[in-house]
């Protein structure tokens, strides 16, 4: 028999952290220097020079001062901390001696009467050496965040089991989750706001005054995409959403977060087969009258199959991808599993010794073509809940949400009563957060005293003009705060942001216009308590 794997020392722990930290650390001050040089860079080439860029490289000395505490305390990259100090000190010099020459050749002019102005001195090296600066910082960048990855990765394994037992007799402490909720942003889309980018600067303004109001400055745990994140599913329409959020991570990250990302797709972030008439999609409108072709939808490799992931492959190209535009973000997701079509995943998130579990449902897969809400096909189906795990992961959560684009009452009828009778069970999701309405709104609901069944429809970031039903246009967002108390107890309480065209669409609490009560201290819903996930 093998031999259990041995428990870390409190000693091993604590070095751990600290390795973890300082690591954090240099990630952060590489980050901020790489900027500040390749503002340098660009100041130094700007035509008409306006700005010093000698001012830029001297923030940046600041800047290697503050690199080479942290990397002696993290001890690793010291030879290229103390590398990237000289070339930097030798970058100093060499602009230095040049604007000594700028001024020097000014002054003859000026002794020889000329009425010239002062011309640039433009270096006989392009860059003074700054991005081969640059690519040595990138370097113990990566060296950081493999560090970075190797320790959260030891302490997940780890630290649970150790806590659990340090722990064993004293009071148990709360935890609390902050989730960032945005959907229907439709960036991309032909009819999407012309002001669109006068809405997204407004929701960066109001985003800064919920983190300082509302999460007193704690930080977001997690950012979920709830769908129809572009406009017609084509790869191109990625580009705008991966640089807004390549923004908010940027932001993020100078404060020391990195709020790991997860999504699903919606209706809007498919291409719908070109041939509307294709036999395929037409056959699957009947998917609940013919098992055998629900087997066919589920079974890689079919035409049907073929079909649904050559509509998502813009999506999940851009899901792919996004591990490489945030390093080391999804590192704190545990477990994560993807399903069976795009968009299905199960991902559990570690926090003070909690675990909270999200469940990611492709709802859209069958609105390969214009739906009702009367006359819907769509479908959630169990092949799709149980191929990331189904109750049984669930069962080994703390506590568990579900994500998907589509509310519940969009699905065909028969699929609603299986999804809510299967997958969407009393008592198996604090909450379900859905979009596609544009509209926010929260109902619960308990039938003959079971358990209850939370939703959260969120607004529309920023997205169509008009409504089908001509109602006036209204963006918003949503904060969760999902807390388990001292005493093991689980609530969630709703933080719901709306902007509309009479505020200039500046955001603030959604008072009453979307059914909700909120408190007059922080703008938040009353709490609604929920039961553990976790069997047994």
């Amino acid at each position: 028999m093998g031999q259990s794997e041995r428990t870390p020392t409190m000693r091993e722990t604590q070095d751990t952290w600290a390795a973890l930290f300082c690591a954090r650390q240099v990630e952060v001050v590489c980050y901020q220097l790489i900027n500040c040089l390749q503002i340098a860079c660009s100041e130094l080439h700007e035509p008409g020079r306006t700005k010093d860029p000698f001012n830029t490289l001297l923030r940046c000395v600041h800047q290697a001062d503050s690199l080479k505490q942290v990397v002696d305390q993290a001890r690793f990259g010291v030879d290229i901390a103390e590398q990237c100090i000289f070339s930097l000190s030798a970058v100093t010099d060499r602009l230095h001696e040049l604007q000594a020459e700028q001024l020097s050749a000014h002054q003859q002019e000026r002794s020889n009467d000329e009425p010239r102005g002062i011309d640039v001195v433009q270096p006989t090296e392009p860059d003074l050496g700054i991005l081969a600066l640059i690519g040595m910082l990138r370097d113990l960048e990566t060296q950081a965040i493999q560090v970075r990855i190797k320790c959260e990765r030891w302490l997940a394994r780890h630290e649970p089991t150790q806590r659990k037992k340090q722990r064993t007799g004293l009071p148990a402490q709360g935890c609390v989750f902050w989730v960032l909720v945005l959907g229907d942003l439709h960036l991309g889309a032909k009819d999407s706001p012309t002001d669109w980018e006068h809405i997204l600067d407004q929701f960066r303004r109001d985003l800064q005054t919920v983190e300082h109001e509302i999460l007193k400055g704690s930080p977001w745990d997690l950012l979920a995409l709830v769908g129809d994140l572009i406009g017609q599913g084509q790869t191109d329409q990625f580009t705008p959403l991966g640089e807004m959020l390549d923004e908010h991570w940027r932001y993020w990250r100078e404060k020391g977060w990195e709020p790991p990302l997860v999504a699903v797709p919606g209706n809007h972030d498919l291409v719908r087969p070109s041939d509307s008439v294709d036999s395929r999609m037409i056959a699957l409108r009947d998917i609940y009258k013919n098992p055998k072709l629900q087997k066919q939808v589920f079974r890689k490799g079919t035409n049907y199959r073929k079909l649904i992931d050559d509509s998502f492959r813009g999506y999940q190209d851009w899901w792919e991808g996004q591990s490489k535009r945030w390093p080391g973000a999804d590192s704190r997701l545990g477990s994560l599993t993807h399903g069976i079509l795009p968009g299905d995943f199960a991902a559990s998130l570690e926090k003070d010794d909690t675990v909270l579990g999200i469940v990611g449902l492709n709802s859209a897969f069958l609105h390969l073509e214009n739906v009702k809400k009367t006359k819907s096909h769509l479908a959630i189906c169990d092949q799709q809940f149980n191929a990331i795990g189904g109750p049984r992961w669930c069962g080994k959560q703390d506590a568990c949400i579900l994500l998907t684009h589509h509310p519940p009452e969009w699905l065909h009828k028969e699929n609603r009563k299986n999804f809510t009778g299967s997958i969407s069970t009393p008592g198996r999701f604090g909450l379900h957060i859905c979009g596609h309405q544009h509209v926010s709104l929260s109902t619960t609901s308990s039938r003959q005293g079971s358990l209850k069944r939370s939703v959260l429809t969120n607004s529309s970031l920023c997205g169509r003009v008009v409504f089908a039903t001509n109602k006036r246009r209204i963006h918003g967002y949503t904060a969760v705060k999902i807390e388990r108390d001292k005493d093991g107890k689980w609530s969630y309480r709703l933080f719901p942001r709306i902007a509309d065209l009479a505020f200039g669409w500046e955001f603030k609490r959604d008072n009453g216009r979307n059914g909700y009560l909120l408190s007059e201290a922080d703008g938040g819903t009353e709490k609604e308590e929920f039961k553990s996930s976790r069997s047994g």
